[in-house]
């Protein structure tokens, strides 16, 4: 899979992205990287990359890593037979808590189907499949605190069978 993001205005291919436990693999205009997450809150984060660990603090999509400011965004990559830009992903409504992953990676439900459950704001939110789909990944695990507008699953839209 592959994604682009906006890095100062500069767009980068992200491929191969990857999230197991706190680990994440994945590929930066072609070059290989595995980053850890060793800590988390609301405003910031610990990460180990290359045996190194760096503090990193982020709202509003900056990002202030070793002194240095950074915005990141998301480009939206438009899948064929799409019909809506939001195919392909499914993003947090607001800040909260991953409670419940209702699918497994790999399978292939239809419209309106629950993927999540996340708790915000003292309310349960199920986010449902806005096609028939498969799940391609989730980003986030149960009990997880999240952002809002954050991708939280990954999915490929399936095509039409003849009938």
């Amino acid at each position: 899979m592959e994604k682009k993001y906006k890095i100062n205005q500069e767009t980068h291919l992200v491929s191969h992205l990857k999230k197991d436990r706190n680990a994440v693999n994945f590929n930066l205009e072609g070059k290989a990287f595995e980053i850890f997450l060793t800590a988390k809150d609301e405003t910031s984060m610990t990460l180990g990359i290359e045996g190194k660990n760096y503090r990193v603090h982020y709202k509003d999509g900056y990002c202030r890593l070793g002194g240095k400011q950074y915005f990141v965004e998301k480009e939206l990559l438009k899948r064929g037979g799409a019909q809506s830009d939001d195919v392909g992903s499914l993003k947090s409504p607001m800040p909260g808590k991953i409670l419940k992953l209702s699918v497994s990676e790999g399978d292939v439900v239809a419209k309106g189907t629950t993927l999540l459950v996340m708790e915000a704001m003292k309310m349960e939110h199920s986010l449902k499949a806005p096609c028939d789909c498969t799940v391609d990944q989730f980003l986030f695990k149960e009990g997880e605190l999240v952002e809002g507008d954050i991708e939280l699953v990954s999915i490929t839209a399936q095509s039409e069978s003849p009938s």
